[in-house]
């Protein structure tokens, strides 16, 4: 177990040679450093041979009594998943409040959003929504492409006919009784 006074972090790591295993645990904490402007983080880590595998970060934001922001975050790089969510507030005559979270999976993206307004004579209501999934290739594409091909090209029996042959042969017998 180790403690940065420089960055407020606490690591515990568990190391055991025979079977391979290097896990650890990070948690820290970032302050702002600028009188209670800036934005306060706090953070934890699970690693896997020093490599992050899943973070949770946590920030805050407050701003003279008039403006806030909670924000959390979770991020895990084996999956390509980064999912935050974040409120913030603002006061003045009227009151502001900003719900919005954003996923993201891979490819997948989905963004949510919610502002409120309030003043003394009446409420704001606005809703976003906007979800994107892209359609990649296979990542073994080539690989699938290459087998089919290679069973289509076998020969059938002791005959110099190919499964490919056969197939296009029935296509074409199909077609002409339909």
């Amino acid at each position: 177990m180790k403690y940065n006074r420089r960055r407020h972090v606490v690591s515990a790591d568990i190391q055991i040679p025979d079977h391979d295993v290097e896990a650890g645990v990070r948690l820290g904490v970032v302050d702002g450093n600028t009188k209670g402007r800036g934005t306060h983080t706090i953070f934890l880590e699970f690693l896997n041979n020093n490599v992050p595998q899943l973070s949770l970060v946590g920030r805050a934001n407050l701003k003279a009594m008039k403006e806030g922001m909670l924000q959390v975050q979770l991020l895990v790089p084996s999956i390509s998943a980064d999912a935050t969510v974040t409120a913030t507030m603002k006061r003045d005559e009227e009151v502001e409040l900003e719900l919005k979270s954003e996923i993201k999976v891979m490819d997948a993206n989905s963004q949510q959003k919610i502002n409120i307004k309030y003043d003394t004579t009446k409420i704001e209501v606005e809703v976003k929504s906007d979800v994107n999934a892209k359609t990649t290739m296979l990542p073994k594409g080539d690989l699938i492409k290459n087998y089919g091909n290679d069973l289509l090209d076998m020969q059938v029996g002791q005959t110099d006919m190919k499964v490919r042959h056969i197939f296009k042969k029935f296509v074409e017998t199909k077609t002409k009784l339909l």
